[in-house]
């Protein structure tokens, strides 16, 4: 997914939307759009039988590989698709690291988003090689960083949605493909990147712990809710999600095992 500016809008792509009980004709309800976009969404609508477009009021964060640009899937769209998300997750990490400095979070946390965000720039470069090796050309292209500072409920929502849900599913995915990529060198290079995610999925779970213990209850029933909604939305992609043997990614099922298996024991705190 490229990155968001404040304001704009991404697409995620779910294949046969009307399998997620969306109405091809009216498009999502309310409560559909909610599960499938963002927490913060104030529009979605149907594009096509694929492709779902979010308008988001605030920026967020480019960690999932279960959304992305608008088209068929195919793989060399999934491995450029890839590149770019971790380059995306660079700046993701460099600013959540800036936020973690001005809401005065523990040394620890900020070290290790920052330690995170140069995992995230070999992950890139690593991940630019797989690319290579399967006949395509994908650069890494850093986005520019945000100097703002948002308010501490909205990066506890997005380190809810992006770290919780997405980085902790990346991580699992990641585990899976180190383990079914047809080539050893693929391999190696998914074994690193996998535990490299689960070190930023806990991460992402400290600093929720974190950020819970300075907000209002109000505040953090809205973390919750976006936590839940991002499951929901996960849920509902991986249902849909493209296959690709190539680079050892699970079919539909085996996608959906794994993120019902994530959301029994984590994402319905």
């Amino acid at each position: 997914m490229p990155t968001v500016s404040c304001g704009g809008t991404y697409t995620m792509s779910i294949a046969g939307a009307s399998a997620c009980g969306i109405d091809p004709t009216n498009g999502p309800t309310t409560s559909q759009c909610s599960s499938i976009c963002s927490t913060g969404t104030q529009n979605c609508l149907l594009t096509n039988d694929t492709t779902v477009t979010c308008d988001i009021p605030f920026c967020g964060k480019a960690r999932t590989s279960m959304r992305a640009r608008r088209g068929r899937p195919t793989l060399v769209k999934h491995l450029r698709d890839s590149v770019a998300l971790e380059a995306a997750s660079v700046f993701a990490f460099e600013r959540l690291a800036r936020e973690l400095d001005a809401h005065g979070a523990p040394p620890t946390l900020r070290r290790a988003a920052r330690a995170a965000a140069r995992d995230e720039s070999r992950h890139a470069r690593d991940m630019a090689r797989i690319a290579r090796r399967h006949g395509v050309r994908a650069r890494a292209t850093r986005a520019r960083s945000s100097e703002a500072i948002r308010a501490l409920v909205d990066v506890a929502i997005e380190n809810a949605v992006e770290g919780c849900v997405h980085e902790t599913f990346g991580a699992v995915l990641a585990r899976f493909q180190a383990e079914r990529a047809p080539d050893a060198r693929d391999r190696a290079v998914l074994r690193e990147i996998a535990r490299d995610e689960a070190r930023h999925a806990a991460l992402a779970e400290r600093v929720d712990a974190w950020a819970r213990g300075k907000l209002s209850p109000l505040d953090r029933e809205r973390v919750r809710a976006a936590r839940r909604s991002a499951a929901n939305a996960l849920l509902c992609a991986a249902r849909a999600a493209p296959s690709f043997p190539a680079v050892g990614m699970p079919r539909p099922a085996e996608a959906t095992a794994m993120a019902n298996a994530l959301a029994a024991h984590l994402w319905t705190i």
